[in-house]
């Protein structure tokens, strides 16, 4: 461990050799910190530098210098990273693009500075931005929020820790990986602070869009009434029997939640969105705070954590067990003594830029066991039945796309013959046609299908199981078939399919189902190949 001190020129200091205290805390969050408070025999000046080496190179800058003279000499200066000198290093007096990329953005924040763009998330699309009066680190903290990224440091050193070679600032969509390792929360540790967020659960959710004008000429949000035949999605039978009101008759009522999305202004995103919010607030936001020795006491490598990373929680606390995906959310690191280190696991809601991403391996519709196609047929039944034949067959991804696009264009032409026949069929031709439509879209997405069966042997009574796949696409989409058995199968065990480039331990050309219980009978997983998304 090397502590490597320098003034604010950049002209060296010499090490500090006798630290007796040295705690690094990273989080992220609503707010992204990284500091250093460091306890030794060496005076520390406000604005000194520091390169700390403990495995990877990191430089932190002195913002509260705090020393204490008696007996002995004792200094315990504050350092937080470096980047946060841009607060100082650069004043934004007026800025505005109504269309500027993420990169050009970041370049524009760190403009004149010692900082440079370093990796940019490159599937974000171009921003309306604008920044006044605002100094660099709020300015590089506010285009972050703007874009729903997140913020990463790297340094170059020169020689062995001779200076600093280059400066680096990232945006990206998530910083840490997905170990895939598992902390099971009980009765047995209790050495871990278990806190609730004071956030209640939802099991009922209505979702709103952009505003737009309708036929009367008034503002009106778009809803995902269109494909989901309702303005709101619930949560499944065992949420709402955790998590429902009673209802003063001995039985219970949806708990009820509203989300607006202002910036959606398409159904089918609206409809993705929706079930992103129904997933995560349907369950508890809950934080794990544990020491490293407890973690390592669980079986977890902790190692290879940090910051960022993603862990797979159970909580048998719970009845059945709650199963939580999630992050490193704060990492207090001693870096003279582990067993001072703590480690806080915290239960994750995504950001909407990242559930929107076209080709989304954790695609939210698997996990509520309710696929936009399902769900376009059961608002299809209520219409006539050449519509009705039409969306069952666009809605069980069946047969060919060119034949469910024709059928579903003749639903829509049969649709129209309807509502002049009869004004009583009117109102229904209409929402069929509407419908069909939407199902089209969906069905555009898709380039093909196949049905992989996993056996309950194959599971050999654990919660996870891998199969190699012939031909697997290289972007897809996961769900159940759309039979009653299967659905309600999917609902019991809660399948997450992953494949190799959502997880690198999965050989290539396989995918892996992980449960939250065994299931009963075989599982089919249907896999439809993304062509690319539709408006």
């Amino acid at each position: 461990m090397r502590f490597i001190l320098f003034d604010r020129w950049g002209n060296p200091k010499g090490e500090i050799a006798n630290p007796v205290e040295a705690k690094v805390t990273r989080s992220i969050g609503d707010e992204w910190q990284d500091t250093l408070d460091i306890t030794c025999d060496t005076g520390v000046d406000k604005g000194d530098r520091l390169l700390l080496n403990d495995g990877e190179w990191r430089e932190y800058v002195c913002t509260s210098p705090d020393e204490t003279r008696e007996q002995s000499f004792v200094s315990s200066p504050h350092f937080v990273n470096s980047v946060q000198e841009l607060q100082t290093a650069r004043y934004i007096d007026s800025y505005h693009e109504t269309v500027v990329s993420p990169r050009r953005a970041l370049e524009y924040v760190v403009e004149g500075t010692r900082w440079q763009v370093g990796e940019i998330a490159t599937d974000m699309d171009s921003i309306e931005l604008t920044l006044e009066r605002v100094c660099g680190y709020d300015a590089l903290k506010s285009v972050a929020d703007t874009l729903g990224l997140e913020i990463a440091t790297r340094i170059k050193v020169l020689g062995t820790g001779t200076g600093v070679e280059q400066r680096y600032v990232s945006l990206v969509h998530r910083v840490g990986e997905d170990t895939r390792q598992r902390f099971e929360f009980g009765s047995s540790l209790d050495s871990v602070r278990r806190t609730f967020s004071d956030q209640d659960v939802i099991t009922r959710l209505y979702v709103y869009g952009k505003s737009k004008e309708d036929e009367n000429g008034d503002d009106k949000p778009i809803t995902i009434t269109g494909v989901a035949g309702k303005p709101y999605l619930d949560a499944d039978e065992s949420a709402l029997a955790e998590w429902g009101l009673p209802d003063g008759k001995g039985g219970r009522i949806p708990a009820v939640g509203v989300v607006e999305h202002s910036d959606i202004d398409s159904v089918s995103k609206l409809y993705d969105a929706a079930v992103a919010d129904l997933a995560s607030l349907s369950k508890p936001k809950v934080t794990y705070e544990a020491s490293v020795s407890t973690l390592k006491a669980a079986g977890m490598d902790v190692s290879k954590l940090d910051i960022g990373d993603m862990i797979q929680v159970i909580d048998t606390c719970f009845t059945p067990a709650l199963r939580l995906e999630a992050r490193i959310s704060e990492y207090v690191e001693d870096l003279l003594n582990e067993a001072g280190s703590t480690i806080t696991l915290g239960s994750v809601i995504e950001n909407v830029s990242q559930r929107q991403t076209t080709v989304n391996r954790t695609v939210e519709i698997v996990n509520a066991g309710k696929p936009v196609w399902d769900a376009s047929a059961n608002v299809a039944a209520s219409a006539h039945d050449a519509a009705s034949s039409a969306l069952s067959e666009a809605s069980g991804l069946t047969g060919k796309v060119d034949t469910a696009v024709s059928s579903a264009a003749a639903a829509s032409t049969a649709a129209s013959a309807a509502a002049s026949k009869a004004d009583a069929a009117q109102t229904t031709a209409v929402t069929a046609n509407t419908v069909a439509q939407s199902a089209m879209q969906q069905v555009n997405m898709v380039g093909g299908m196949t049905d992989v069966t996993f056996t309950v042997a194959e599971f050999n009574g654990g919660l996870s199981a891998t199969k190699q796949v012939a031909d697997l696409p290289a972007s897809i989409v996961a769900g159940p078939p759309p039979i009653r058995a299967q659905l309600d199968l999917w609902g019991a065990c809660q399948p997450i399919v992953l494949d190799h480039d959502s997880d690198s331990t999965i050989p290539a050309g396989s995918i892996r189902v992980d449960v939250t219980a065994t299931p009963a009978t075989a599982l089919t997983v249907r896999l439809a190949a993304l062509k690319g998304a539709t408006a």
